[in-house]
């Protein structure tokens, strides 16, 4: 255990009564240890600690370290382990039936440049704490439980998210990592043979293969904070439409080109910009869209530019809206070409599907966060996680808790240990009850 105190992870003004939880489970008090999970945060957060928040990317040496960190912590309670050869990290606690599917629980350890400490983290911590109490309390499940650490959730250095989930459940294929690139043109499959990862090749599960997927994770937006709620209860995941929109104008002279002679690429993209905007409002409160990366050539203080390239995100829990969403945006950029004399192109880079979540799975969490008396928001998530994708193949529920100022992909990313300790809760008895069923 660390001897830091308080805790880095921690706010110094936050007071928390106590750090040991406890409820009685089929006349068996387990424990949940605040402290302990909060250390393993800690720990996980000097891994890619940068002057400015934390960067572990999938398949560097600090991303490689934190799964090899988890992977010590499960077996130092007598899990059986695997990293498999697109570094998805599996332990195993066994059940008293082993020719049942498991229950599985996790998420990931990956992060964003300059990230936080909570996201995909806690949701690992968790579900080592929650083996554990288990293990302390000497209980033994009817099914298996399964830990994953999943590789690669975040879409940041390659564009496309999830990627050991979707290994996992048969979305990608070893030939996939031949055709996926970062932004320096590396491919998957350079990065995992740099990653040295020589373990088992991914097992595709299939349908019936696990019983149930649970996974905790911050909300990562301001909804429970605002509604003084500390349990989320997930019904759906939104998917990502991410979209590539080029204008090309004419560079020229910022001193000697007329006005209403040029053709600003920027000029035209700004309007695009601003058009997506009002098209996402207008077609649906519940979507949302961003243009989240701007490319301008030759983005010189002396030059007028002469193109521009957009990278457009839309989620979009209900596909009707999204598909409005994205002709709107199309009808737009039409316009906009036709008003200002530029080209413009629009291309689809991905086009995912949103995920329903286990009507089943929803129903034992507000069970349990009834039987513990919390408050709970039923709500969508509009960010990805792998648990869309586990929603493949499995029944799936997922725990949000609130995150202060709805912050996150930052260093100011911060949750409350009284809120994670109620999630962590949750956690326990649900997957204690789906792993008894």
């Amino acid at each position: 255990m660390s001897s830091c105190w308080p805790y880095a992870l921690v706010d110094p003004n936050t007071y928390f009564a106590g750090y040991i939880s406890g409820h009685i489970f089929d006349g068996v008090r387990l424990m949940i240890m605040l402290r302990r999970l909060l250390d393993d945060l800690e720990g996980f957060s000097r891994i890619g600690k940068e002057t400015r928040g934390t960067t572990r990317l999938a398949y560097t040496d600090d991303w490689m370290k934190a799964q090899t960190v988890a992977k010590e912590l499960l077996e130092a309670t007598g899990m059986e382990t695997d990293i498999d050869s697109v570094g998805n990290l599996t332990g195993i606690r066994k059940g008293r039936e082993t020719g049942l599917p498991p229950v599985a629980v996790g998420s990931h350890l990956d992060t964003v440049p300059e990230g936080g400490n909570f996201d995909g983290a806690l949701g690992v911590a968790s579900a080592i704490e929650v083996v554990r109490a288990l293990d302390e309390a000497r209980v033994e499940t009817k099914r298996s439980i399964q830990v994953n650490s999943f590789a690669c959730e975040e879409g940041s250095r390659f564009g496309v998210g999830c990627i050991g989930s979707k290994f996992m459940v048969g979305e990608l294929s070893l030939n996939s990592a031949q055709e996926i690139r970062d932004l320096n043109g590396v491919t998957l499959s350079e990065c995992i043979q740099k990653a040295h990862l020589l373990g088992t090749e991914p097992i595709v599960k299939k349908a019936g293969d696990i019983a149930a997927y649970v996974e905790l994770h911050i909300e990562q937006g301001p909804v429970l904070e605002n509604l003084n709620k500390p349990i989320g209860v997930v019904t759906g995941i939104a998917a990502p439409t991410r979209l590539l929109i080029e204008v090309r104008g004419r560079t020229g002279h910022v001193g000697t080109v007329p006005m209403k002679a040029r053709k600003d690429a920027l000029v035209a993209g700004a309007e695009i910009i601003t058009g997506i905007e009002k098209t996402v409002t207008e077609t649906d409160g519940s979507g949302v869209g961003t243009v989240s990366r701007i490319e301008m050539q030759p983005n010189s203080v002396t030059a007028i530019p002469g193109s521009v390239k957009l990278w457009v995100d839309l989620r979009y829990l209900d596909e009707e809206k999204r598909r409005t969403c994205v002709e709107g945006i199309r009808r737009l950029a039409a316009n906009v070409m036709s008003k200002r004399e530029v080209d413009i192109e629009l291309k689809t880079l991905t086009n995912e599907h949103g995920t329903m979540l286990s009507p089943r799975v929803i129903n034992v969490l507000k069970q349990v966060a009834d039987s513990f008396g919390y408050p709970y928001h039923e709500m969508p998530s509009g960010a990805m996680h792998d648990a869309a994708h586990m929603a493949r193949i499995t029944d799936v529920g997922m725990i949000f808790v609130p995150c202060r100022g709805g912050v996150s992909h930052a260093p100011e990313e911060f949750a409350d240990p009284s809120h994670i300790e109620k999630g962590l809760n949750v956690l326990h008895k649900t997957l204690l009850t789906l792993a008894n069923q």
